[in-house]
């Protein structure tokens, strides 16, 4: 199947800067009630927005998160936990999910709680190893122990596109094979579905998994290229393309993706295509780009151009993610459709007011 394309130009046309929406927090008390949802990684990029989106939608909300100040990325975390603290139906719990005892503890803080499990170890090129194994497999056993404890009704977890690895031609289907992962990362990940699938099945436990793909935009996380680009050009820096920039990626947008994941909330019904209360989405947009056409939109939003290394490409990252979203438009009517164009200025227009540039 041919693969939709954005097509790549030497110099894109010049984009508008949009605004980026933000509403001001409602300040409300909640009182002695117990939080309605607990979301862990919630100083993270994804569990930090949908905490927000349920803050403004009046719920009470137990964050759960374990960064510290030797975290890369411990003064962005600091800054969406700040703004999260600004409501008063937000509660935070420092707990390290690895802890089974410390995990139980904090989830004990809200019975029958929907659980939006955020938290994880990414990064394909990540160099702590064993990192993967404690907080992806060890953490999340413990949160399907715990959410089993609680009584937690339904359980949706972030998985990647990575799970598709070798195994799959693009457009990756949610029923394609998983078996043949390019990294410990997308091992580790193919492994938390098997454990939630099995939960699942032994205990009852309502359980969505959602593969990301590519989330990127404001408040994203400074790992990823779209991070690393726009700063390396606002620097003068030299950027290295992995695949000569040729890898195609499915970059999806932030709102995107939290309207996705806030509309796939409600517990399974009926029967699962595994016969239990279990199941698995792509959320993607269904059309990638190529890592060269990143860079060059980026060029346009900034008005600057990159400093180019050639790169051949990385084992651990697949040359292709591509989603086939045609699941995720039967159970909830639509899928992700913001422009990567649209999306990388908004994500600019952040970038430049967060950082003073």
């Amino acid at each position: 199947m041919t693969l939709p394309t954005h097509a790549l130009t030497a110099s894109p046309p010049a984009l508008a800067v949009l605004p980026t929406p933000r509403l001001s927090p409602r300040r409300r008390w909640r009182g002695a009630q117990p939080p309605s949802v607990i979301i862990t990684g919630v100083a993270g990029f994804i569990g930090s927005e949908l905490a927000l989106s349920h803050l403004r939608a009046g719920d009470s909300v137990l964050g759960i998160d374990a960064f510290t100040s030797r975290d890369p990325a411990a003064d962005l975390k600091a800054s969406r936990l700040e703004q999260l603290q600004q409501w008063h139906g937000f509660t935070y719990a420092h707990a390290d999910l690895s802890n089974a005892r410390a995990t139980v503890k904090a989830f004990e803080r809200a019975p029958g709680a929907l659980i939006l499990h955020m938290a994880a170890r990414a990064g394909v090129r990540h160099p702590k190893r064993s990192e993967f194994i404690s907080s992806n497999l060890v953490g999340f056993a413990n949160v399907l122990e715990a959410a089993v404890r609680i009584g937690a009704p339904h359980l949706l977890f972030a998985s990647s596109s990575s799970v598709y690895g070798a195994s799959a031609e693009p457009p990756f289907a949610p029923s394609a094979r998983t078996d043949r992962p390019r990294s410990l990362y997308a091992a580790t990940k193919i492994c938390g579905e098997a454990l939630a699938c099995a939960y699942a099945n032994e205990h009852g436990l309502n359980s969505t998994g959602l593969r990301f793909f590519n989330v990127y935009g404001p408040w994203g996380r400074p790992d990823m290229a779209p991070y690393l680009f726009t700063r390396a050009i606002l620097e003068g820096k030299p950027i290295e393309l992995f695949d000569h920039g040729q890898g195609l990626r499915d970059f999806t947008y932030i709102e995107d993706v939290v309207r996705c994941v806030r509309a796939l909330e409600s517990p399974v019904t009926g029967h699962a295509p595994v016969g239990i209360p279990y199941r698995v989405y792509n959320v993607g947009t269904g059309q990638p780009v190529r890592t060269v056409y990143l860079l060059e939109v980026l060029e346009a939003v900034l008005g600057r151009r990159a400093i180019r290394r050639l790169k051949p490409a990385v084992p651990a990252d697949m040359p292709v993610t591509a989603a086939d979203v045609e699941e995720l438009k039967r159970s909830i009517g639509f899928f992700p459709s913001t422009p990567i164009e649209e999306g990388l200025a908004r994500y600019v227009h952040w970038f430049r007011g967060y950082y003073g540039c």
